[in-house]
């Protein structure tokens, strides 16, 4: 399940999990111009669905451009 779980939310299991959360922490604080500590005070079920908005957001954008 644990590793489902991290699929599930665009991240791997094992070392390079906290450092991908991190990563999208830093990514959605630049991106929304908000504070890291806004993100990071989210369960990582919260952050995963953000994350997924957020890249879907930005897919769209690059589509219309």
């Amino acid at each position: 399940q644990g590793a489902g779980f991290f699929a599930r939310n665009g991240l791997t299991s094992g070392e390079q999990a906290s450092e991908e959360v991190r990563e999208k922490v830093l990514r959605l604080a630049k991106w929304a111009h908000t504070p890291v500590t806004h993100w990071q005070a989210m369960t990582l079920a919260e952050l995963g669905k953000w994350v997924a908005t957020a890249v879907r957001i930005e897919a769209e954008d690059a589509r219309e451009r």
